[in-house]
């Protein structure tokens, strides 16, 4: 089925001639407050400020250069949309209000700009003996907090966290104390609130009758899992509790289009109820065929929810919930942003998974947003979806209900929504959720695994890859054990700092003997594994640390030759349209942008 596609751009508050506006009278305002202070209260920058020179190696800091400096930010760092229009405005204000000062005001007034680049007295090297003697405490306690803060937090960082994380925390603390100090306060320990925590054990303990239920009316074969793979079943079952199931049935769609017109198909079918959760959801004209079926059910009766991210969403939601506003659909925001409280969470900590179960009976899993392909501007993303049939489609509802649970208050433990599953088909298949409620890191464990008991093969498909040193050396590892070992990236980026962040591993990555490949085509945003054409890993799951310790995932572990060999064939239609980068080629970019990712390699563990 073939669908237009329709470019949409995310609404934003201000339009670019508002944000200029804005920030020529918010320079005006500034000024206005800066010629007060000059010759209202008569203070001289040079006069009283100077001491700041003895930090600044005697240069003065004209508010002209901040403002520049965020110009420059806003233009590298493209996201949140909200911080780069408040850095624009910012950026405006501050270095038009600094022209302002000097040479339309200083200059006719007093004959001279006094835009001097240095203090007129040179660097002080302590300060002045007329500073007040307030000042001189203040500088002093402020240089004794900011070591006091270098040390305390040299004994709290590395406790429990990865070196490279750990370096690169005291990196940032130790050139910025007080900004690196509340960045690690904001977002530095990756937990879930207390709350939230407890009511997930809560909801463990109260969905546990209906696991062993369901576990109980699964078929009574033997899970036929291929031998190599036994221990990576076991690993997941116990940081999940998901065994392997038998009797599924899988279907792949690489096209949005038909993700969406099928996926419409189930809810219309659906008789009780359409659970989905997607980081981005959008009610667009490519997602209007789900939308209407969302809202045909509801009106018939379906019990339909909706899950969206509240970061992922947050240019969305708005018309999401004006779309279904009335039509009886449940719409839940997951991990709303707030610094404190049961529901409320850290920015970084998302809800990024992307699954649908109908009836307790038909399930999906995959990379796909809700979303337009061409949502983002010059960019079309290209996905990867798996729909379930057969016992696994319960895992699928239970990781669904503990997500209701905890956004919603109600706790989904009837029988309907747990029907007995009989076999559908012949495929051996296991769920894998992951993410900061569980106390371990199950999808990087099971993609390290992966690597680790690869015998001939292991491709690896992501559109961010960011790995740890576990991943590295496992790759290595097996690259050493004679495995090929296989990397499909994209050509393209959608995001500039994490796309240097990515290349800067490159280089190693092919010393160590990895196939790295580049997508030519759309933004590959496919996330799959596959091993010896015997295992694969299909999801929403990518290859860096914001997936593995960050982000709530879910992931279809497959056990079957048959499906495998069809990811595989997937794997290897990407390699057909894609350039195999070489030592050589890698090698011969430029010195500014070896400097680029060398520096976005060191904070890289904080992406």
């Amino acid at each position: 089925m073939s669908h237009p596609r329709h470019r949409i751009v995310p609404p934003s508050r201000w339009r670019p001639l508002e944000v200029v506006v804005l920030g020529l009278v918010l320079a005006v305002v500034i000024e206005a407050v800066t010629a007060f202070l000059r010759f209202g209260l008569h203070l001289q920058s040079t006069r009283d400020t100077s001491f700041i020179a003895q930090y600044t190696f005697g240069i003065r800091i004209h508010h002209g250069y901040v403002g520049v400096l965020l110009l420059l930010a806003a233009w590298v760092v493209r996201k949140p949309p909200w911080a780069r229009r408040v850095a624009v405005v910012a950026g405006i204000a501050l270095a038009v209000s600094d022209l302002l000062h000097h040479f339309a005001v200083l200059w006719p007034v007093t004959g001279d700009p006094h835009f001097d680049l240095v203090y007129p007295t040179g660097p002080t090297p302590t300060i002045p003996e007329w500073v007040p003697s307030d000042v001189r405490i203040w500088a002093t306690a402020e240089w004794v907090a900011e070591w006091v803060i270098r040390l305390v937090m040299l004994a709290i960082v590395p406790v429990r966290r990865p070196v490279s994380s750990a370096t690169a925390w005291l990196l940032t603390i130790f050139l910025f104390p007080w900004p690196g100090l509340g960045l690690f306060l904001l977002i530095g320990t990756v937990k879930m609130p207390l709350e939230r925590r407890k009511k997930l054990a809560r909801f463990t303990a109260a969905v546990k009758p209906l696991v062993d239920r369901a576990n109980a009316a699964l078929p009574g074969r033997h899970v036929d899992v291929p031998p190599a793979w036994a221990a990576t079943a076991k690993l997941a079952h116990r940081m999940t509790k998901y065994p392997v199931v038998p009797g599924n049935r899988v279907e792949f769609f690489p096209d949005a289009a038909e993700t969406v017109a099928r996926l419409a198909a189930d809810i219309d079918a659906a008789t009780h109820h359409a659970h989905l959760i997607f980081y981005i959801t959008s009610a667009d004209a490519a997602t209007e065929p789900v939308m209407a079926a969302l809202v045909r059910a509801a009106g018939r009766g379906v019990e339909c929810r909706l899950v969206y991210d509240a970061h992922g969403s947050k240019d969305f939601s708005a018309a999401l919930e004006r779309r279904l506003a009335g039509s009886g659909v449940q719409v839940r925001a997951a991990l709303p942003i707030r610094w404190f409280g049961l529901r409320g969470t850290r920015a970084d900590l998302r809800n990024h998974r992307k699954i649908a179960v109908l009836d307790g009976r038909v399930g999906w899993v995959g990379s796909m947003n809700l979303v337009d392909p061409e949502f983002k501007p010059g960019v079309v993303y290209e996905d990867y979806a798996a729909r379930v049939l057969g016992p696994v489609v319960t895992q699928l509802q239970l990781t669904f209900a503990g997500d209701w649970w905890l956004e919603a208050d109600q706790l989904l433990d009837e029988p309907p929504y747990f029907p007995a599953l009989e076999e559908v088909g012949t495929v051996e298949a296991q769920l894998l959720p992951s993410g900061p409620d569980f106390p371990t890191e199950n999808f990087q464990r099971v993609l390290v695994d992966t690597v680790h008991q690869s015998r001939e093969t292991v491709t690896l498909v992501t559109p961010y890859l960011i790995p740890d040193e576990s991943l590295l050396e496992a790759m290595e590892t097996a690259c050493l054990r004679g495995v090929r070992v296989r990397v499909i990236v994209s050509e393209t980026s959608d995001q500039f700092l994490v796309r240097v962040c990515q290349e800067s591993y490159y280089a190693q990555m092919l010393a160590i003997g990895v196939d790295l490949y580049r997508y030519r085509g759309p933004f590959l945003h496919a996330k799959h594994a596959s091993a010896d054409d015997a295992f694969a890993i299909v999801g929403s799951g990518n290859a860096d640390i914001r997936s593995f310790r960050l982000n709530a995932e879910a992931g279809l572990l497959l056990y079957d030759r048959a499906a495998v060999a069809e990811v595989v064939a997937r794997q290897d239609a990407y390699i057909a349209r894609a350039g195999r980068l070489t030592c050589e080629a890698w090698a011969g970019r430029g010195r500014l942008r070896l400097l680029v990712e060398n520096l976005a390699r060191i904070w890289s563990p904080l992406m």
